[in-house]
């Protein structure tokens, strides 16, 4: 029986939502119901527009259009590539009047990007006598190679400071 339950291809209502996919990748997608593509297609074609917004309150912070794009006609989705880490994004569905004004029939929801992970680099070095090697850097010689068991044992909180995933949990 439930083999012939098929989806409807369109809901006919309106709804837009954005989704964060990766620090410089946003994905929307869209339902509109028949009397607002009526509308875009009365005055031309569909437009994507994507804009950036910085401050603390997403409805009062300065905003700048990010990316535009006219998706193919009845489209329902998107993807948004290169767009910046660590900034607030929306993103609407309209179309442009002959005099090049965008009218807005539909936004989506306020998202967040998240910041590219900060990772320390540090060259190996040659181990002198005077400093100790880390957990990587052993000491060879022409018998065995000799790791200290000690040097491999961390406290919790330092293994989770020391990954940027796990920033902002309390230890």
């Amino acid at each position: 029986m439930a083999d012939n339950i098929k989806l409807p291809a369109t809901y006919n209502e309106d709804a837009m939502t954005l989704l964060v996919q990766g620090p410089d990748t946003v994905y929307v997608y869209w339902d509109l119901s028949e009397h607002h593509w009526a509308i875009i297609s009365r005055h031309g074609r569909a437009m994507l527009k994507l804009y950036r917004f910085g401050g603390p309150d997403a409805d009062t912070a300065q905003m700048s259009l990010s990316q535009e794009v006219a998706p193919p006609p009845f489209g329902s989705n998107w993807y948004f590539y290169k767009v910046q880490p660590d900034e607030g994004y929306f993103c609407e569905i309209g179309y442009l009047q002959e005099d090049g004004e965008f009218l807005p029939v539909l936004r989506s929801n306020y998202v967040h990007t998240p910041a590219l992970p900060v990772t320390e680099f540090t060259p190996a070095r040659k181990h002198n006598s005077k400093t100790r090697p880390n957990v990587f850097q052993v000491e060879f010689s022409t018998k065995k190679a000799v790791i200290n068991k000690k040097s491999f044992e961390l406290p919790l909180q330092d293994v989770l400071l020391k990954m940027p995933f796990y920033k902002g949990i309390s230890v």
